[in-house]
């Protein structure tokens, strides 16, 4: 994921976003992580990002390079760090219901689960030439170091601890996903 900010400086670390208004998800663990960055968070839906970059409500946002650009978030900032702060995989969710009664062969597609058909690779191919016509745009893109995103993995660790602290599921789920990220290396 990445972090965006449109009041001419590189974030490249939680303390460049400290004071910053950022748009937030409508999500406990999305603001808690901005305020772990020293930021103030925004809860806010995807329709009112453009307007709030542009009236001045928020100072930059999160996310990654192919949303940032289909949404057209770039238009209204002028630099973007791509920070690798946080990752969000996509999931489809469809009822059983629906999907009995569609065709075997529908059903086998939908199922399919080769190497072809995974997206983490095909979105990770695209991710540089994105950058590159942020920066055609006159956009300044802001790599963070191995030093940045350290840091913003220090800030964000209380967060997952306070995730976990929350219920005894939470922190199952946590332990899981650092399993499958181990493990997924």
């Amino acid at each position: 994921m990445v972090g965006m900010d449109s009041v001419g400086k590189c974030a490249d670390s939680p303390a460049a976003l400290s004071g910053m208004k950022m748009r937030s998800q409508e999500s406990k663990i999305h603001l808690d992580t901005f305020k772990s960055f020293g930021s103030t968070p925004v809860s806010m839906t995807v329709a009112e990002v453009m307007s709030g970059l542009q009236t001045g409500v928020v100072d930059g946002f999160s996310n990654t390079p192919i949303f940032s650009f289909a949404t057209s978030w770039t238009s209204a900032v002028d630099h973007f760090t791509y920070t690798k702060h946080l990752y969000q995989p996509g999931i489809i969710v469809a009822s059983k219901k629906w999907f009995d009664k569609l065709t075997p062969d529908l059903q086998k597609i939908i199922l399919d689960d080769s190497p072809e058909r995974r997206g983490i690779n095909s979105v990770r191919a695209i991710t540089k030439p994105i950058l590159g016509n942020f920066e055609a745009m006159n956009i300044k893109v802001c790599p963070t170091n191995a030093e940045g995103q350290a840091a913003f993995k220090k800030a964000a660790q209380g967060v997952w601890k306070r995730f976990a602290a929350r219920s005894s599921a939470n922190a199952r789920m946590l332990k899981l996903v650092k399993a499958a990220k181990a493990k997924f290396k």
